[in-house]
């Protein structure tokens, strides 16, 4: 993404938001209004409250006090400003090459007096390959969209010591997707055909991966099963027919999606309820790995 300035448009297209990251006036006059994104994300999205669950979990299991954390591509900030502000003991970095989103983050950052969060423009490859050691890293929703993820896991391998570990979480190459959603999509694009790289991950290749890298897989869930899956494709449907309608038209989703939402959300927290013809399969999953030893 081509970055210009922090005055962005006020009449930008909604596409430039939602699909090239750039920040609305508004935001970036009152950038702590980025918190109601944050609250809405984990509302509306099952992957937000997983991941916040999980990091919460290994921050608090973790022998150590202070640890140091690296959020790997860490977009707006949804899963580094909260755990920031809650953990002050521990000290976190946000990396992400898009300028905007660092720029962005730099003001919130300032604004709130926050401390123990650091915040730097990069590639993940570069900061991995001389930045210092890291207790935990957490990767969420960012593996598909990197040229050589492989390499990247080798270089967290080689980041690393025995027994620190990285919290992935990544949508996964499967078949359960519903034909609206599909029909939908192939239509009017996705957030993911708009970026300049996108490749699905195989679970198998994903395997393969970790174990070149020296982790071990200390634990695994599947998400947005069938069930879930439904819920998410019925609300991302509304929200790229909102996104790509004329401006006449878009109370239209929009009406749909208030009136949808107790359905669609209640369908992704259920999703693990429902017995499955593969339970553990699913288009999410989080994995949670520990670095080990290099025996001789």
């Amino acid at each position: 993404m081509k970055y210009t300035n922090l005055n962005s448009d006020p009449f930008m297209r909604i596409r430039d938001i939602t699909e090239n990251h750039h920040y609305p006036i508004w935001l970036l006059r009152f950038p702590r209004l980025i918190y109601i994104h944050y609250v809405a994300s984990r509302i509306l999205f099952l992957r937000s409250r997983i991941c916040h669950r999980w990091i919460r979990k290994l921050i608090i299991n973790s022998p150590k006090r202070q640890l140091r954390i690296l959020d790997a591509g860490c977009g707006e900030g949804q899963y580094l400003i909260p755990q920031a502000r809650r953990w002050s003991d521990c000290t976190f970095t946000g990396i992400d090459q898009l300028k905007d989103h660092i720029a962005f983050l730099t003001k919130l950052v300032n604004k709130k007096r926050i401390t123990n969060c650091h915040l730097e423009i990069i590639d993940i490859k570069a900061y991995l390959s001389g930045g210092p050691e890291v207790d935990l890293i957490y990767m969420i929703g960012v593996l598909q969209y990197l040229p050589r993820p492989e390499k990247v896991l080798n270089l967290m391998g080689q980041t690393q010591s025995p027994g620190q570990q990285v919290l992935l979480y990544t949508p996964i190459r499967t078949k359960i997707h519903y034909k609206f959603y599909q029909w939908i999509r192939s239509k009017y694009g996705h957030y993911d055909d708009a970026q300049e790289q996108y490749n699905p991950i195989k679970e198998k290749d994903l395997y393969e991966w970790i174990e070149n890298a020296r982790y071990r897989i200390a634990h695994k869930e599947y998400h947005y099963k069938r069930v879930g899956t439904l819920g998410h494709e019925i609300m991302q449907s509304l929200i790229i027919l909102w996104t790509n309608w004329p401006m006449a038209l878009k109370i239209i989703p929009a009406l749909f999606f208030i009136i949808l939402m107790p359905i669609f959300v209640s369908l992704q927290v259920v999703d693990g309820w429902f017995p499955s013809r593969h339970p553990k399969r699913g288009n999410g999953l989080l994995l949670i790995l520990e670095k080990q030893s290099i025996r001789g």
